[in-house]
Parts: structure tokens; C-alpha cells; sequence
């Protein structure tokens, strides 16, 4: 139910972001990053945790089957992206950039990116998570 509901909620704010997509700058790339690994155990762990918890629950398989990707060791392996997420004061994604990417050994199609990204830029991150600019992983990968 929540899922649907944001789903809802955020696909106008959404389109809006795709239409102005904003990435770091050249500076930003190498300034400031925060890897997530650094912050296991704390307030920020927790936080961010949950955030991916609501996002594997209720978009991660959805965005995989809307594509049409069944991750097996005989045909995908995986699909996940590292990126890196620069959030506001106020709790919003003002800037983001791809680190690595990988959909069964290619890059993301734009639908994929879309749909994976969707949440993301249109919640409101808690406290912990602001004023920085965050490296994490999305989705997943088996060990074939």
C-alpha cells in the first residue's frame, strides 16, 4: 500500500527531475564523497537501511520486471549501479553521479535508470542523510 501510494505521489515531481537532470561537477566528483561502508553502525547506517529496505521492497523487483530481467547465473547475474547521491538541508537529491553500473554485463537502459532513481529523487531524506554527499550501492548481484 505505501508503495502504491508513493508511487502516486511522486511520479509528477519525477518527470520534472528527468526533464532537468542534474549531475555533480568535476569538483564535486572528488570533494566530499561519504562511502557508505564508513558509516556501518551508526545513525546514518540505520538510516539509509531502511530507505533501501522501502526501495528493494517496493521498486527494486518492479523496476527488474518492468524491464523484463530475471537475474539467473545462466542468463544476468546481476544489476546494480554505485552512485553517488549529494543531499540538501532540506533533504532532497540536488545532484547525483553514476559510478559504476551494470545490467547483465551492459549499461541501464533509460527506462531501467529511470525507474530505479524515481524513488530516490522524490523522497525526503531523513536527517542523518543531509548535507552530504553519499556513495551507494543499488540492487544486486549473484556469485555464479
Amino acid at each position: 500500500m505505501i508503495g502504491s501510494l508513493v508511487k502516486i505521489m511522486c511520479v509528477p515531481a519525477f518527470l520534472f527531475l528527468l526533464a532537468c537532470p542534474v549531475v555533480l561537477s568535476a569538483q564535486q566528483k572528488t570533494d566530499s564523497v561519504q562511502t557508505y561502508s564508513k558509516y556501518i553502525g551508526t545513525k546514518v547506517d540505520t538510516a539509509w537501511n531502511n530507505l533501501y529496505d522501502v526501495w528493494r521492497s517496493n521498486f527494486f523487483y518492479d523496476c527488474l520486471s518492468k524491464s523484463n530481467i530475471h537475474i539467473r547465473c545462466a542468463q544476468c547475474d546481476g544489476v546494480f549501479m554505485l552512485i553517488d547521491f549529494q543531499i540538501n538541508d532540506k533533504g532532497f537529491i540536488t545532484n547525483y553521479r553514476i559510478v559504476d553500473q551494470d545490467m547483465c554485463g551492459d549499461d541501464f537502459t533509460e527506462k531501467l535508470l529511470n525507474c530505479f532513481l524515481m524513488y530516490f529523487l522524490t523522497i525526503d531524506f531523513p536527517k542523518e542523510l543531509r548535507n552530504m554527499i553519499l556513495e551507494v550501492h543499488l540492487g544486486t548481484s549473484l556469485k555464479c
